[in-house]
């Protein structure tokens, strides 16, 4: 039985983690293809970008292309670019790392881990493609409105693999702030 449980734990994370990670990189590839638009003024030989905007619901929710090579929410951005590469593909490695020994040690019958803790890891894995094959990670979600009348909210630009990563923690931090065991 043990031996079943492990494998299906094994099983469960090499699917969602291909599923999501595909998911996420065909998207972003799409929107790559579909939106970004590169060009180069052959005066000075410089390359510019720019980006189509497609509203999916007016005043809430477009998708625009925005090449993120900060962290999260492009923090980080003011550290030299080259350290900043290094900073954030070696904490993408300890995070993955992290995210997979804990979810080896994680008992079989705590569902909730079981289930979210995957959700992190393909965030990771896929924004870890992206820095090492791109040098940066491929934003497109743009999502802002007017809560009750209040002043405009905007979200940072973000992607499936941001998605997938704060979807992730919150559901962690609600399992060990609620359901998890306490320690007496």
């Amino acid at each position: 039985m043990l031996k079943f449980m492990f494998t299906y734990k094994i099983f469960l994370l090499i699917f969602m983690i291909s599923l999501g990670v595909s998911i996420d990189q065909y998207s972003k590839s799409l929107v790559k293809e579909k939106i970004f638009q590169e060009y180069y003024i052959s005066l000075n030989k410089s390359k510019y970008c720019s980006s189509k905007i497609i509203i999916l619901v007016p005043n809430n929710i477009n998708i625009i292309y925005q090449e993120n090579n900060a962290a999260a929410f492009s923090l980080a951005n003011e550290i030299p670019l080259n350290i900043r590469k290094l900073i954030l593909i070696t904490a993408n490695i300890i995070s993955i790392i992290f995210c997979l020994i804990w979810f080896f040690y994680i008992k079989n019958t705590d569902i909730i881990l079981t289930i979210f803790l995957p959700f992190i890891l393909v965030g990771s894995v896929s924004n870890f493609i992206d820095r090492v094959q791109l040098g940066y990670v491929i934003d497109y979600l743009d999502i802002y409105s007017n809560f009750f009348s209040l002043k405009q909210f905007h979200w940072p630009i973000f992607n499936i693999a941001d998605f997938f990563i704060v979807v992730g923690i919150i559901a962690i931090i609600i399992d060990v702030m609620f359901f998890a065991k306490r320690i007496k």
